[in-house]
């Protein structure tokens, strides 16, 4: 058995940080539900599984930009997805 272990220069996520996003995007488009975060932390071919804590949903560059350069503030470890569409393997965040 492979275990992944997490790499020590990145944060964890805190309510302080959930705090942040709800207010900049929205809580709608903060998705924290295990389940609902299924399908960002599973491949296409649900050969790798991820241990994401949220996806975020911003709807705008800008709010992008302001989640960008708030995580790389506080060394929060992110993962952009495009849809989940095709073969993603690669893009499944495993820490």
């Amino acid at each position: 058995t492979l275990i992944e272990k997490r790499n020590p220069k990145y944060s964890i996520l805190n309510d302080n940080d959930l705090s942040f996003f709800e207010k900049l995007i929205g809580k709608n488009q903060c998705i924290t539900d295990v389940k609902s975060l299924q399908a960002y932390n599973v491949d296409w071919l649900k050969m790798c599984q991820g241990k994401s804590k949220i996806a975020l949903l911003p709807k705008s560059t800008e709010q992008l930009v302001e989640i960008l350069k708030y995580s790389n503030n506080k060394r929060l470890a992110l993962c952009p997805q495009g849809g989940n569409t095709g073969l993603v393997g690669g893009s499944v965040p495993v820490y």
